[in-house]
Formats: structure tokens, sequence, C-alpha cells
């Protein structure tokens, strides 16, 4: 008898096969588990760590990054409202120091705090998030997709100037998108557009 002939044979019935495991339940179901047994459901990944966390979690559940729905910006689909050639204006650069600006949002007009720096966006419902100095929630920035902090407007002695804080939808200047955090002049007279939310600046 050879050696070989001691060894177990191979099963070749696949009806012998131990059952698959069954998919975990309780503290050990995973997010992965959740979308698998709920096609509506919707794992968050986290994306500092890149953990998949189970759907309807706060918080990632191994860095603490927060995933609460209310601090998503709403992405905005691209071909929704094609961008017309700019018109620049040649209106006035110069501001005081005292002289307030203004944010003409259709008939309303939102005054801009006097300040060094101003930044502008939506408060969200995420606990002890922090927020902009001007909220544009009430004009409807949550579905036209503004971000939290959308944009800054920043005084230079007598200029002002505007620059995009790399919003979700990005910020378009009398019709030209602007480069993340790059500066540009703003003149009275000129239109912002933050996600479909335009306002004119008015000094």
């Amino acid at each position: 008898m050879t050696p070989e002939s001691n060894l177990p044979k191979a099963k070749a019935d696949t009806g012998d096969l131990p059952p698959a495991p069954e998919m975990a339940t309780g503290p050990d179901r995973t997010a992965v588990d959740d979308v698998a047994t709920d096609p509506s459901a919707q794992a968050l990944v986290c994306p500092i760590c890149g953990l998949v966390n189970r759907p309807g979690e706060l918080a990632c559940s191994r860095c603490g990054t927060i995933l609460a729905a209310g601090g998503t910006t709403r992405k905005l689909a691209n071909d929704s409202e094609p961008i017309k050639p700019a018109n620049w204006p040649t209106g006035e650069v110069i501001v005081t120091d005292q002289e307030p600006i203004t944010l003409e949002i259709g008939d309303e007009q939102v005054t801009v705090p006097v300040a060094e720096v101003i930044t502008i966006g939506r408060v969200s419902d995420i606990p002890d998030d922090s927020h902009p100095d001007v909220d544009l929630g009430p004009y409807g920035a949550g579905e036209k997709g503004v971000s939290r902090k959308h944009i800054k407007i920043k005084r230079k002695n007598i200029l002002v100037y505007v620059a995009d804080l790399g919003s979700t939808n990005g910020t378009l200047l009398n019709g030209r998108r602007l480069i993340p955090n790059a500066e540009r002049l703003l003149r009275n007279g000129d239109e912002l557009q933050l996600g479909h939310l335009k306002l004119r600046v008015k000094f």
C-alpha cells in the first residue's frame, strides 16, 4: 500500500459541503449586510478613513468623522442651466471701511456684516457645526446646492474680493466659474451664483 492510499479521499459530492454561513445579525451586522437586505438603504463611506458604516450612522465608528446627511451639500446636475457668456460690469470697485455690502436675492436684500472677512453659506442641522456669517438658508440655499461654507468676501483696504471655498457646486462671478480659493475683485453690481442661487452685490 502506497502512502497516498492512507490519505482520506476528497468528497466529490458537493451536497456534503457545509451550508454557507447566514448573514450576520445583531451587533455583528455590517453596513454591507444592511444594503444587501434593504435595497433602499445606503451605506455611508467615511471620506476620511474609508470605513463602510451602517446606514443611518451620524458619525464614523472608527475616526468620528460626521456622516450626517444634514452636512452634505446637494450635488446638482451640470446640465440644468447653460452658462451664458459673461458680461463684465464696470461698476464701482471702491468701498469705504464702514460702508455696508448688500446682497440682492430677488426682491430681498441681505446686509453683509462689516468685517474684514465674511463667510457666506447655509446653516446645517448638525449639532455644534460651525455657522457661516451670512446664512442663505431662508432663500432656498439647501435645494439650490449652496454649501455650508460656500464663499468668503474679504475687504482689503478700499477693495472687496470674493473667493469660492471649495464648494460642492461651485461659484460663478458674472457667468464665469471661480477657481476654488482664488480671490477675484468684486464690483458694485456683480452677479454671483452659488450653486443655482443667484444674488447681486451692491455697495
